[in-house]
């Protein structure tokens, strides 16, 4: 079975008065939190895939101005690394 990405929300304190949020995906907290360092200290992160799910018929729908293997491979990848992905393709 392939590993899945999961989308991870980020709060995040730049210093100066710079408290940002951000949404990422990842394949662990871990792996978001060593990839995105370096943009300030970490308030918080939390795993909110379940909030976003993504309907890969509508992507297809979306990507009409792309080329059927492109449209094809970008849906083929959600499909097989995020883990809340809705189909019917």
């Amino acid at each position: 079975m392939k590993a899945k990405n999961r989308m991870y929300e980020m709060i995040i304190d730049g210093g100066d008065d710079n408290v940002f949020k951000v949404r990422r995906i990842g394949m662990s907290k871990k792996d978001v939190m060593e990839t995105y360092s370096g943009n300030g200290d970490y308030i918080s992160v939390k795993d909110v895939t379940d909030d976003y799910p993504i309907n890969t018929d509508y992507l297809y729908a979306e990507l009409k101005n792309f080329g059927e293997v492109e449209r094809n491979a970008i849906v083929r990848l959600v499909q097989n690394y995020y883990s809340n992905n809705i189909t019917d393709f």
